[in-house]
Parts: structure tokens; C-alpha cells; sequence
């Protein structure tokens, strides 16, 4: 019962590994697939400048080299845009690998359903602590072998013990000239009429009896295997008790240093958000000085734009993150498998 236990937790544990691992490469093709999306963007606003670039050097405005800045910044974002797209493709690839989804020459890319956002989920360090020793499936598995090896440990104990050992034997015994002589004195069908014949002695008259034999033994065991085989015994009982309570505080390190991770990419995700509101409206700005000659340049606006790049890809970055660090304590916590309504078939 206890093996059975055991390899259905240890299913468990693998599913649960593998379900994480699916996780956080959805979230890495979510954020690849993001940043596919920003690059392709900015590599737009460059293009829609360099018009506006155009037609200032048309009216004379600007001199015909002021457009070097915006080609330069053009081929640096098409150059980062194909970069993004090949990192799509491969985390494409990837998560197709991990799901066991077919993989062809065409139609690589996968698009995620869920959108690059946050979840509402609150998360308390000491309540997924605690219920982790209580849930956690590395625990399970060591519980399940400390409970053989307390078996283990009372067995060999048993064996230290002297050993006596009883025995009886009743036999039923039957006489008789001839064997079916013997079988009738057994069913009580003997017969007392017989006679002298031809001058010989009368034969016998069948019957039966009773034997009861008893032994009684007693063995010690002198070589000292026994004992050696009881403190092994119970040395690995103690280590499994020192493997658990070291896993423990792993798995607590694990879960406060994902909770940790979850409100710093909260954070960070919310200071990212201010950072591309600002960066956005400097876009704007920026862009308005150019068009009515206030004193921007072609090089001021790419530089604006790219400071908005990199402000959206920091958000994307923070709350895949996020997203990660949550499954990480779902995992920690033992409820990876109800979060995603998983339930593991055990052979009958």
C-alpha cells in the first residue's frame, strides 16, 4: 500500500514538474511574442518620422544629412525586429516540443491566448509555508519512505529476538492384516466373526488409534547480523528524518524567494507602466517640437522613441516574471495541478 502511495505522489510530483515547465515557457513565448509586437511598433514610429524627415528637408528646413540619424535608427530597429522574431520562433518551437504539439516546417508560431498582464492573486508567505508541509509532494514522497523504513526498522528488531517455535502432529493410526483391513477399522467397520481356517491362528480384527507428537525449539541469533541489520535500519529511518527537514527549509527558502519575486515584479510592472506613460507623452512632445521647429532634432526623437522601447519591453520582461514566480509558489504549494484542473489517473 505504501509503494502504491508512493509512485501515485511521485506521478504527481512529475506532472507537476512538467506542468511548470510548460508554464514558464508560455510565459517566455508570451514575452517574445510582446516584444515582436514593440519592435514592430517602433520600427513603425521610425518610419513615420522619417516622412516627417523628408518633408522637411523638401522645404528646405533641415539639411539632407539630418536623415542619417533616422535610416541608422530604421536599420537598427529592423535588425532588432528580426532578432525578436527568430526568439518567437524558438520559444514557438519550444513550448510545441514541451506540449507534444506537432512540429512541421509551417506554422511554427504559436500565439498565446492569455494576455501579458497581471492576476489579482494575493499570496501570504506564511500561509503557502505552511501549507506546503502539509501539501508539498518532495515532502509526501519522503513521509511515504519513512513510513517503510519504520516498518523496515520493526522487522529487523523482530529478527534480534529469540525465536521459538512449537510444533504438534496428530496421527491417526490404523491396524490390520491387509490395508483394506486397516481402512474398514478406521470407519468402524470391523469384523469380529472370523475363524480358523485350514488350521492357521484367526486373523486379527482391525482397528485404530491415536499419535500425538510435540517439539518445541528455540534459536538465537549469535552472529550479530541481526543487530547490524537494525541499526542500519535505523540509521536510514534517522537520515530520512534529517532529508525532510532539510527539504523543509529548502522549499522554504524557495517559497519566500518566490513571494518575494512576485511583489518585486508587481513592482517593478507598476513602475514600468509610469515609466512608458512618461515616455509616451515625451514621444509626443518630442515629436510636436520637430513638427513646428522648436529646437528638436531627428536624433532627440529616436532617442525618446527608444527610451519608450525599452520601457515597454522592461514591462513585458516584469510581468512574465510575475507570472513565472506565481507558478513557482503554486508548484511550492502543492496546488500547480488544481490550478490548471489536472488529475492524475492511478492504475487499478
Amino acid at each position: 500500500e505504501i509503494a502504491a502511495a508512493k509512485a501515485t505522489v511521485e506521478g504527481q510530483l512529475a506532472a507537476e514538474k512538467m506542468i511548470l515547465d510548460l508554464v514558464t515557457a508560455y510565459w517566455d513565448l508570451a514575452n517574445a511574442s510582446y516584444e515582436v509586437d514593440v519592435r514592430a511598433e517602433s520600427l513603425d514610429l521610425a518610419r513615420k518620422h522619417e516622412q516627417l524627415a523628408r518633408q522637411e528637408i523638401r522645404s528646405g528646413q533641415t539639411e539632407a544629412n539630418a536623415l542619417d540619424t533616422v535610416n541608422y535608427e530604421i536599420a537598427v530597429r529592423e535588425e532588432a525586429l528580426l532578432t525578436a522574431k527568430l526568439t518567437f520562433e524558438e520559444k514557438s518551437l519550444d513550448l510545441r516540443r514541451k506540449a507534444g504539439l506537432e512540429i512541421g516546417r509551417r506554422d511554427i508560431v504559436i500565439r498565446p491566448a492569455d494576455p501579458l498582464e497581471l492576476d489579482g492573486q494575493e499570496w501570504d508567505v506564511d500561509q503557502v509555508i505552511a501549507q506546503s508541509h502539509r501539501v508539498n509532494r518532495q515532502l509526501a514522497v519522503i513521509t511515504l519512505d519513512k513510513k517503510s523504513a519504520d516498518i523496515e526498522v520493526d522487522v529487523t528488531r523482530n529478527a534480534t529476538l529469540p525465536e521459538i517455535n512449537l510444533s504438534l502432529q496428530l496421527g491417526l493410526l490404523a491396524t490390520g492384516d491387509t490395508a483394506a483391513d486397516a481402512f474398514d477399522g478406521l470407519s468402524g467397520n470391523s469384523n469380529n466373526n472370523n475363524s480358523a481356517v485350514g488350521g492357521m491362528n484367526p486373523i486379527s480384527s482391525p482397528g485404530f488409534g491415536y499419535q500425538v507428537m510435540g517439539g518445541l525449539t528455540m534459536t538465537f541469533e549469535l552472529s550479530g547480523a541481526a543487530k547490524a541489520a537494525h541499526a542500519a535500519a535505523l540509521a536510514r529511518r534517522h537520515l530520512l528524518d534529517i532529508e525532510r527537514v532539510d527539504k523543509e527549509r529548502e522549499i522554504d527558502a524557495q517559497v519566500v524567494t518566490a513571494a518575494k519575486a512576485v511583489m518585486s515584479d508587481r513592482t517593478r510592472v507598476a513602475l514600468a507602466d509610469k515609466a512608458v506613460g512618461i515616455a509616451e507623452n515625451n514621444v509626443k512632445a518630442e515629436r510636436a517640437k520637430f513638427v513646428t521647429n522648436h529646437g528638436s532634432t531627428n536624433f532627440q526623437v529616436m532617442q525618446v522613441q527608444t527610451k519608450l522601447v525599452e520601457a515597454r519591453l522592461r514591462r513585458g520582461q516584469a510581468v512574465a516574471a510575475y507570472r513565472t514566480a506565481v507558478a513557482k509558489l503554486q508548484f511550492l504549494s502543492g496546488t500547480l495541478l488544481d490550478a490548471y484542473r489536472i488529475r492524475i489517473r492511478t492504475g487499478q
